[in-house]
């Protein structure tokens, strides 16, 4: 989802080159990673997994946020920030901004969201708040179970938050519910749509 006109090609191992053809610099700004899991770019085979991740291994600054307490070093990255613990739409904004504050950004290159649960209430938290900059470029995951034009958004849940700390590997908490989580492609087309984002690419 990309918040202005533009042209943006290739995958995500070259995501600074692709933020800086968005303005600020090599990487564009500062990075948001919502849901850094263990700080890995890429997956089986080479795959990328996170372009964000991606992001700060190229040397971009940021905040990387993970739930799960241990799973990623506070020193992952240098120039990068560690936010271990969930958090909640509620507070989404006050830790961003409190990131974006100390490292002295003016603006936010690339907002990646895959927190497995509600994703696009914190979307909507970050864009609503005016005290923030806002993202030039957004990656977010979609659940692919509802297609378009369906509109599906999970709610946000304390004590689903709660069954994620409660256990190794926030999965186990889904079980047969796998097919509720997140927000559907339409849902985030139409939430980006409202302030005046695009969908750029889509990946299945």
């Amino acid at each position: 989802l990309v918040g202005r006109p533009s042209c943006l090609g290739g995958d995500a191992v070259s995501l600074p080159r692709l933020l800086a053809r968005l303005g600020g610099g090599a990487c564009g700004g500062f990075i948001a990673n919502l849901g850094a899991h263990d700080g890995s770019c890429t997956g089986d085979g080479g795959k990328v997994k996170d372009p964000a991740n991606c992001a700060f291994d190229s040397g971009c600054p940021g905040l990387a946020i993970e739930g799960k307490v241990g799973l990623l070093s506070p020193s992952q990255w240098a120039g990068v920030q560690v936010h271990e613990g969930y958090i909640s739409p509620t507070n989404v904004s006050e830790i961003i901004g409190r990131a974006v504050e100390a490292q002295g950004a003016t603006s936010i290159s690339l907002l990646k969201i895959d927190l497995d649960h509600a994703d696009c209430h914190f979307a909507r938290a970050l864009l609503a708040d005016r005290s923030l900059p806002r993202p030039k470029l957004m990656s977010v995951e979609y659940n692919r179970a509802f297609p378009p034009p369906i509109v599906y958004k999970e709610r946000f849940s304390d004590a689903t938050v709660d069954d994620f700390s409660s256990v190794e590997d926030s999965w186990s908490v889904f079980g047969q519910r796998r097919h509720w989580m997140g927000c559907s492609m339409q849902a985030w087309v139409d939430l980006a749509a409202e302030w005046g984002y695009r969908l750029s690419a889509g990946g299945f």
